[in-house]
């Protein structure tokens, strides 16, 4: 113990001097290589994987109950024109039963006549067809739009409420795969956002 405290005395002038002499002696900076510090970076680890929703376009649509209401309405307004093209059609077959019954009495005129009048009422009857099928058609996209219009809405407020990519639509089966640790079904939340407040 005392040798080691003697050798850590002797030691303590050799250190001052050693400390005075780097005081004393001057240091020429301008000299100085400058040292330069290569870090290596590694690009950032996303915090949050990008989630994507998905459901079904129209199962949620044919679950509204405007939806249900709509379809009713089309439904009636489809008897009627049917009714009417099947009315046109019996009163085709009529003429031309009472045509056929005739004709071997018919003069010419007459039967030249009878003849024109079959026609045009043929021509009617196909007309109506598809005049009525062009007017349940539009009768179809005008009653739905708001409805549709409702439901986008409802699939936005969702993907935003969930900060989504996007919500994509099952029902072209575009996409028969999805990682389920990256989507989110989002179709029973679509559906409470469609619920009326109370």
């Amino acid at each position: 113990m005392i040798t080691i405290a003697v050798c850590l005395f002797s030691a303590i002038p050799t250190i001052a001097q050693s400390t005075t002499d780097h005081a004393t002696t001057p240091v020429d900076t301008t000299a100085a290589t400058p040292v330069v510090i290569s870090v290596e970076t590694t690009p950032a680890t996303p915090v949050q994987v990008a989630k994507y929703g998905y459901l079904s376009y129209s199962q949620v649509l044919e679950n509204m109950t405007e939806y249900k209401v709509a379809q009713q309405q089309l439904k009636e307004l489809r008897t009627k024109y049917e009714m009417e093209a099947q009315y046109n059609e019996s009163s085709f077959r009529r003429q031309f039963a009472e045509f056929l019954q005739g004709q071997k009495d018919f003069p010419q005129s007459i039967m030249l006549k009878r003849q024109r009048d079959l026609q045009e009422a043929l021509e009617k009857s196909l007309a109506f067809r598809d005049e009525a099928e062009r007017l349940l058609k539009q009768a179809e996209t005008e009653v739905l739009a708001p409805i549709k219009a409702r439901l986008d809405n409802a699939i936005r407020m969702v993907g935003g409420a969930y900060n989504l990519e996007y919500i994509y639509n099952m029902d072209t089966n575009a996409m028969p795969y999805v990682n389920p640790a990256l989507v989110m079904d989002v179709t029973k939340l679509v559906e409470q956002q469609l619920q009326p407040a109370e």
